[in-house]
């Protein structure tokens, strides 16, 4: 394999088809998306203007209705620096003290004094306009004047001229209507718009209410409040002006659309661009990959976490597949050389058998030294699919003092064949595994078998399981041949044997076994040995599922 190299050069190309490409649809949805926003955003700004309108008109009626009721009791300008009420918040204390002191006392109109103290009230007594001062801290009305009712009309008449000389012609409208919806009194206004306030009396007098009014294709607000004397005062004001405000917020924003989205298109093309420039480098790559660049790496890109953890993935991944081909071509080398010997030796004993005219035992010598080859594939092959996680059966719960007691009995009579002494130590209560009790059972067998094959007579076997928090610990412990130090990193590789255990028969494939199911179980194998000393295996498995 060459070195590694990154596939940074790579991007320059501009990719095939780009009208087809997720950058484009990203540009194009970016855009589309800052359009939609835009509008949604004219749309708010919009209905938010017109309630803030609306509500500042509002206040703005039931303040003049407020100062003009009070003028029209008392005759004079409303008291300086006070702040309007509403006769329906004064305090509980002003209404109960007005009940029992004044209790024909009807309060139309109310201001707060600057000192926050006192409240001036205004309004009827038995149809006579009258005037009190109340004291807020001492629950107790202060002063009390009757007005003359001559006199309220031509003064009203003043107050609606003033005013309307400082907001407009035809921007507010003031009247004073009797109850039959006759004008008595109004500010200087259109006399088109005159008529529909007529409008207000169709069902009846009209007290303390907004009403919504179309006069001469201007929308207009109006507000009514009941007079001491049983006529209506009206003050009311036109959205024209408002109308026109709001009319041009569309124009606006559609222009600022226009402006906006050549420089929104910009920045969706930069933003795709360097969201995607990733994406690209990953497909060049895997492209360079497939097409037998086995040594291709992607450069990091630290600027943006999620592509650099991808560009991380692709390089493990990439690192992995070149490994796994450089053990392809040693496994194949070694099945090659392994296998050599069998066949070297079919051939012979067929040939031998063939010069004698002997079938039986030339049959026997094929037969066993095919089934040498078959085991040995068929480890390999269960080898891979532990490896690769190829579940051949869901996992189970595997009792392992009782797994371990079944195969201590097994190779019992081996070891006391061998003149070896075989211990088992369990712990007091059962240990529970997940895991396939069929490739567990492998696991402990190998390390078992290796034990007393490579422990010469007189020897001991010892097998123990404990656990340890949440991890499980097999130990298999001989008094063996022992593994030399430059062999342990090795011993665990395919086909693998160490000069030592040449002799004995075997394929190599047994601990590769035991660290491949060890590892599909988020498990580990350690391995400590000293030369005619012997070996301990010590295997180590979480409890819960990898």
């Amino acid at each position: 394999m060459s070195e590694s190299r990154g596939c940074r050069g790579l991007w320059r190309r501009r990719p095939e088809g780009w009208g087809q490409t997720h950058r484009q649809r990203l540009a194009v949805s970016f855009s589309l998306s800052f359009g939609a926003l835009l509008l949604v955003c004219l749309a708010v700004v919009y209905v938010s203007q017109y309630r803030f309108l609306y509500r500042t008109v509002r206040r703005a009626l039931h303040r003049f209705t407020t100062e003009f009721q009070f003028e029209y009791i008392c005759q004079r300008e409303e008291p300086r620096g006070g702040r309007p009420l509403s006769v329906s918040s004064l305090p509980p204390g002003c209404a109960e003290t007005l009940a029992r002191e004044l209790p024909r006392f009807e309060p139309l109109t109310a201001f707060e004094l600057p000192s926050g103290a006192q409240l001036v009230l205004a309004g009827s007594e038995d149809g006579k306009p009258v005037e009190l001062v109340y004291d807020v801290v001492s629950e107790f009305v202060v002063s009390r004047r009757v007005h003359s009712s001559s006199g309220s009309l031509e003064h009203i008449r003043v107050e609606f001229t003033e005013e309307s000389y400082g907001h407009g012609t035809n921007e507010q409208f003031l009247l004073v209507m009797s109850p039959s919806g006759a004008v008595l009194a109004q500010s200087d206004f259109d006399g088109r718009f005159l008529p529909c306030f007529g409008q207000l009396f169709a069902s009846g007098v009209p007290d303390r209410e907004f009403h919504e009014l179309e006069c001469g294709g201007v929308s207009v607000l109006a507000h009514t409040s009941r007079l001491y004397d049983g006529n209506v005062l009206v003050t009311a004001a036109s959205f024209e002006r408002f109308e026109r405000h709001l009319g041009q917020l569309p124009a606006i924003f559609g222009l600022t659309l226009l402006l906006m989205f050549p420089l929104c298109v910009l920045v969706a093309a930069v933003v795709s661009r360097r969201l995607t420039r990733g994406l690209v480098q990953v497909s060049r790559c895997a492209d360079a990959f497939a097409g037998g660049d086995f040594a291709v790496r992607m450069p990091p890109m630290r600027e943006d976490r999620e592509l650099d953890r991808l560009a991380q993935a692709f390089n493990r991944m990439a690192d992995s597949t070149q490994k796994l081909l450089t053990e392809l071509e040693n496994v194949t080398d070694d099945i090659a050389h392994d296998l050599k010997t069998p066949l070297t030796r079919m051939k012979a004993q067929a040939e031998l058998e063939l010069m004698r005219h002997g079938d039986v035992e030339f049959a026997s010598t094929v037969a066993e030294n095919c089934d040498d080859m078959l085991s040995a594939i068929q480890t390999m092959l269960d080898i891979t699919r532990v490896e690769k996680r190829l579940a051949d059966g869901r996992p189970q719960p595997v009792g392992l003092c009782g797994l371990l007691r079944k195969l201590h009995e097994a190779f019992s009579t081996l070891a006391e064949d061998k003149g070896l002494a075989f211990a088992l130590s369990l712990p007091d209560r059962e240990v529970m595994l997940s895991c396939q009790p069929k490739r567990m059972e492998q696991l402990v067998a190998n390390l078992i078998d290796n034990a007393i094959k490579y422990t010469p007579e007189g020897g001991q076997v010892r097998m123990a399981l404990e656990q340890t928090g949440t991890d499980v610990r097999l130990t298999v412990a001989d008094t063996g041949v022992g593994i030399a130090a430059k062999d342990l990193p090795l011993i665990f590789g395919r086909f693998f044997r160490a000069d030592t255990s040449r002799s004995q028969p075997g394929n190599g494939l047994g601990l590769s076994m035991v660290k491949a199911v060890a590892e599909s179980l988020g498990g580990q194998v350690a391995v400590t040995s000293e030369p005619g000393r012997g070996t301990e295996f010590v295997v180590t498995l979480p409890l819960s599922p990898a």
